[in-house]
């Protein structure tokens, strides 16, 4: 126990020695003595010490004070170097853990194996990298289904490193620590692998910059759920932003006959990760949604699925109403560019039979506009000329005007929508100069810090130059990646059949964007040659 009063003792342990010493050869022993410079806290042991390559039977673990004892079960392998990993969960008495993880090792051969695999997850603060050394060919397909030979722990900062490899073949991938040391199962488990088809470890012993991008969402796109809204109406959410991916060939709607409905589909204005859907008859009685592969064998973004969902022919009694823009929202206006105001009913409108001849006003003056409807639910306004910053509006919707499908319009014989305008935003812009040719295929990405939702892409231009315009100001992380399949993300691989991930980098530095200013990057060097 410590004494009282005084600094709070925040000194990390570190481990003094080892019993045998750090690169032992020949060793013949059944245990391994650890000594630390301070007292262990007893329940940290057992989640942080692990041997590699992995034993069939796990080594008891003795609690010794300042020292743990590894007594192993099973009998080591000839000519084959060991690993023990400390990883940092382990702490002292005060709950003060590791500075960093540690690693030493001993060979029951006579030799101590030097190779090193090292690299960096990125896209997670949770990661572990998980390695096999593949025996031969029917294990270069199966590999993932056994535990990892060597599973590790990166840093917070992401960064991993395997030492004291032999020579050979390896595939790599990373995945939560929650699941590290366990056999894959693909369907279950989010992973990354290297872009590479496999690391080979002969001629050259070390292999840095074996980075890996660990997905938060799987790369395909799956259908989650499906529900019946009224009438012909229903919609269908899917795991992700389906932004351009959308192809309604591969979405079927079959009725209980198994004939195929015609269907309009449209994406929600408001959540791109959900789809509406009207069918061409009113129907009481199931229909079945798939989700399918291209028919031509190419890529597809949806991963196959099917639900069932009950339609029905009863309509909602309640008045179709406006659900955005609120009463005096703010709309958020550029100077540059006219901002259309972006009015959605809470029912399926009839486009064909509705007028559409409101009336929009600033300070009881009439504004000429232009209207076009998005789709049954959505109605785009754009002015004439640019809306005025600071300034409130009002836009008047006719009760005869609009004609839904299914509810009655408001109760009331005009509806008034008073919205206001913002100051104008200001945007700053990005140009990077590559400095050589590259792949048509390659792309950028462009992350706000602290905020997911401001994400932009692009292509390379036809000057061999990226340029993305109307950035918010903030600090951003840039990517490249070479999107290979063409589906406008980084694809992370997959396992069965086996398909390394696309190449990415990251740029090294934040980018920080102002406010009407132009940012330059020239000569960029991103340690590939394509």
């Amino acid at each position: 126990m410590s004494p009282p009063g005084g600094a709070k003792d925040e000194t990390p342990p570190t481990l003094i020695s080892t019993i045998p010493p750090n690169k032992t050869t020949n060793y013949d022993g059944d245990q391994i003595e650890l000594v630390f410079s301070e007292y262990i806290e007893e329940n940290s042991i057992k989640n942080s010490i692990s041997i590699l390559p992995n034993m069939k039977k796990e080594p008891t673990l003795k609690y010794k004070g300042k020292k743990i004892q590894i007594i192993f079960e099973d009998s080591l392998l000839k000519n084959q170097t060991y690993i023990i990993v400390v990883n940092r969960n382990l702490c002292d008495e005060r709950n003060v853990k590791l500075a960093q993880g540690i690693q030493f090792a001993f060979s029951t051969g006579n030799k101590i194996d030097d190779g090193s695999i090292s690299g960096k997850i990125y896209n997670s603060k949770t990661g572990s990298a998980q390695l096999w050394k593949i025996a031969d060919k029917d294990d270069s397909t199966k590999f993932y289904g056994r535990i990892p030979d060597y599973s590790m722990d990166a840093s917070d900062s992401g960064y991993y490193k395997f030492q004291f490899l032999s020579p050979g073949n390896y595939r790599i991938l990373a995945i939560d620590n929650s699941f590290s040391g366990l056999a894959i199962d693909p369907e279950k488990m989010l992973y990354g692998l290297h872009c590479d088809n496999s690391i080979q470890l002969k001629q050259i012993h070390n292999r840095k910059n074996i980075n890996i991008y660990l997905p938060d969402k799987k790369n395909k796109i799956q259908m989650l759920q499906a529900q019946w809204v009224e009438g012909s109406w229903g919609n269908i959410t899917f795991s992700k932003s389906l932004e351009d991916h959308f192809r309604s060939d591969l979405l079927d709607i079959l009725y209980e006959d198994s004939t195929k409905a015609k269907v309009m589909f449209f994406i929600e204005h408001k959540d791109d990760k959900k789809i509406n859907f009207i069918l061409d008859s009113l129907i009481n009685g199931p229909i079945v949604i798939k989700t399918k592969n291209q028919d031509d064998g190419g890529y597809s973004h949806f991963s196959p699925g099917k639900i069932r969902v009950m339609m029905d022919t009863i309509v909602d009694t309640t008045k179709v109403s406006i659900v955005s823009p609120k009463k005096n929202e703010e709309l958020k206006i550029d100077e540059h560019k006219i901002v259309p105001l972006i009015i959605t009913f809470s029912s399926i409108i009839d486009i064909k039979n509705s007028k559409s001849n409101f009336s929009l006003l600033q300070d009881s003056i009439n504004v000429e506009y232009d209207v076009e409807w998005i789709d049954p639910l959505s109605v785009k306004i754009l002015p004439k000329e640019n809306w005025n910053p600071k300034s409130d509006y009002n836009i008047n919707i006719s009760k005869k005007s609009i004609v839904p499908s299914y509810r009655e319009f408001f109760k009331d014989s005009v509806l008034h929508i008073p919205f206001k305008t913002s100051e104008y935003l200001r945007y700053g812009s990005l140009i990077i100069d590559p400095g050589k040719s590259f792949s048509k295929n390659l792309k950028i990405k462009l992350s706000m810090l602290g905020n997911k939702s401001n994400v932009y892409k692009s292509g390379l231009n036809s000057d061999l130059t990226f340029k993305l315009d109307y950035l918010s100001e903030g600090q951003y992380l840039l990517m490249f990646f070479q999107d290979m399949n063409e589906d406008n993300q980084i694809s992370s691989g997959v396992l069965d059949p086996y398909q390394p991930s696309e190449w990415f980098y990251y740029y090294p530095d934040t980018i920080k964007i102002r406010s009407n200013w132009e940012l330059e990057l020239d000569q960029v060097t991103l340690g590939k040659e394509f």
